[in-house]
């Protein structure tokens, strides 16, 4: 059995209830049981009939934007002797940035402490900071 039409007057409620929860659009149709194909329909038909004043969409913090990636070449006698050797790394989830040296990858996650960041680095250097 197909589902009860909601008349324009509504759709625009859900529209603006879901542009200011802070969610993404895709986020906010999943947790609220909306097709997001049917929700952008709305979206499209609203602006259509004359509804000026629709939200942009928060955007999600992964996905946003351009990431810029940065090549740093450390020579690999900067390392100290006694830094290890990592045959296998494990899968991890998508990081915001991968650091390659001397054939190590240190995966750095999203929200890493700057100041843990720091000091992993110094130490990799072989230096007190």
């Amino acid at each position: 059995m197909p589902a009860k039409p909601i008349k324009a007057k509504e759709q625009y409620r859900l529209v603006l209830e879901c542009r200011s929860s802070g969610l993404t659009d895709y986020q906010w149709c999943v947790e609220k049981g909306i097709c997001p194909g049917t929700f952008y329909g709305w979206v499209r038909r609203l602006r259509q009939k004359g509804y000026e004043n629709i939200p942009e969409p928060v955007h999600s913090q992964r996905g946003c934007g351009r990431q810029e990636v940065v090549r740093i070449d450390v020579p690999a006698k900067a390392l100290p002797e006694t830094f290890p050797s990592i045959a296998q790394i494990p899968a991890a989830p998508p990081s915001a940035m991968e650091l390659s040296i001397g054939g190590c990858v240190i995966r750095v996650p999203n929200g890493t402490d700057p100041e843990l960041m720091r000091q992993a680095l110094c130490l990799l250097k072989g230096g007190l900071c």
